[in-house]
């Protein structure tokens, strides 16, 4: 079983963990640098990958490989990123789950994960989106882009300054908002 936890305990987790891993605090976050280079985590491209398995990414049962869709990992854009940061938050909240499944690579993947209960597997799912989107977007350094933004009363001025945000923490609109929602920043 799954433990649940609060969105504050998943910041929490996401601080000591940069702290620990990226104390430069420096952004955009260089998450494959902190997989591939301070954990030591191989990083596998593999082609067909989300045709085959329907995901971007996964994290191997032995914690030690994220398998990467050749395309999405070519693009090496947002998208990129913030499936290495979800396999990565796998990592550092559900490798007792992980570790205990049974499954090659590629072909017994999709029946082990369906193999969870739908509950624990939705949990699981919210926490490793969530904590990848404090990895990437860490509150401290948001808030402070937030307090240098300009006056965001009119809806324009708003969707700018928010794509201003996303490209410099180098993530998707929508991520940065749901961190800005999140974090009560937005408005």
């Amino acid at each position: 079983m799954h433990q649940v936890l609060s969105y504050d305990d998943l910041r929490g987790i996401a601080d000591k963990f940069l702290s620990e891993q990226w104390s430069s605090g420096r952004v955009p976050i260089d998450i494959e640098e902190i997989i591939d280079v301070n954990l030591g985590i191989d990083i596998q491209v593999m082609v067909a990958l989300k045709s085959v398995c329907s995901v971007d990414a996964f994290l191997g049962r032995k914690l030690d490989t994220i398998y990467i869709d050749a395309e999405v990992y070519g693009a090496r854009g947002n998208r990129c990123r913030f499936s290495l940061a979800h396999e990565l938050s796998h990592l550092i909240l559900h490798k007792d789950i992980i570790s205990k499944l049974e499954f090659n690579p590629l072909k017994e993947w999709k029946k082990a994960i369906d193999g969870i209960p739908e509950e624990s597997y939705r949990w699981i799912e919210w926490q490793a989106y969530a904590l990848a989107g404090l990895l990437l977007v860490p509150p401290a350094a948001l808030a402070k882009a937030v307090g240098e933004l300009p006056d965001l009363t009119d809806q324009a001025s708003r969707h700018f300054a928010i794509a201003d945000l996303a490209k410099s923490f180098a993530v998707s609109v929508e991520v940065a908002e749901k961190r800005l929602k999140y974090d009560n920043l937005l408005q």
